[in-house]
């Protein structure tokens, strides 16, 4: 039996001389990926245990004691699974293990300030300062995001800036401009990577068969980076470029 026959929602087809997935249809079973003859299809990600997670990450232990290294975790977003990430820092720490968490911010005030007594640095993205242009791109308002930064501010918590560059996007000097004044005059955060765009997520997007939205984006262009690079440098901060 192939996987089209052996579908149970219906959901596969042929399609010039292509097996089609109608993800209206598909209800995740994955009884597709068993029998797939030729493992084309495969599950990508399981259900896991914080215990056993970290047990997984404790086979490198010898590299973290002798580099100083530990654990980051980052997503999608980490903290829409506050009680497990809660419970595998918890767990980490107690192991020794230096703790990062890679966020984008738009959590609760609950959750954030949940995680940071076991949290030794927070990578904290910052994409674009006008909140218009943030829901324009992202979907959401950038108020909560630039709150919570200012929060962390306030504590003795350890946060370092990425900024991910899309071209003509956020990377336009207004958007620069005003992230450098935020920075500054709103926070005491002077650590910045800043990140070029690049098209290593798209081939991820095509085997979700999702829209890549930005498929006929260029890369950052090495004269824009390093112009940004250089403002941020003559304003006070340390940078990098990529991170």
């Amino acid at each position: 039996m192939d996987c089209v026959d052996g579908c149970p929602s219906q959901a596969l087809s042929y399609q010039a001389g292509k097996i089609v997935r109608d993800k209206t249809l598909c209800s995740e079973c994955l009884h597709c990926v068993d029998i797939c003859p030729t493992t084309a299809w495969e599950k990508i990600g399981w259900e896991i245990s914080s215990a056993d997670l970290l047990n997984i990450v404790l086979k490198d232990q010898p590299f973290f004691d002798e580099s100083g290294g530990g654990v980051t975790c980052s997503g999608g977003e980490p903290l829409q699974q506050t009680d497990f990430l809660l419970a595998f820092f918890q767990a980490a720490r107690q192991r020794g293990l230096h703790t990062v968490l890679d966020t984008c911010g738009y959590v609760s005030l609950e959750k954030l300030k949940s995680i940071l007594p076991v949290t030794d640095l927070i990578l904290f993205d910052l994409k674009l300062m006008d909140s218009e242009l943030h829901e324009k791109y992202t979907g959401v308002g950038n108020c909560l995001i630039l709150d919570h930064l200012k929060m962390l501010s306030k504590t003795d918590q350890e946060v370092g800036i990425r900024f991910p560059l899309i071209p003509d996007v956020n990377d336009v000097a207004d958007n620069v401009t005003s992230m450098i004044r935020f920075l500054s005059e709103e926070t005491r955060f002077r650590s910045v990577d800043i990140l070029p765009y690049h098209h290593t997520a798209e081939a991820k997007y095509e085997r979700l068969n999702q829209d890549y939205r930005l498929k006929k984006r260029s890369i950052s262009e090495p004269s824009v980076v390093k112009h940004i690079f250089r403002q941020f440098s003559k304003a006070g901060f340390e940078v990098k470029i990529g991170g």
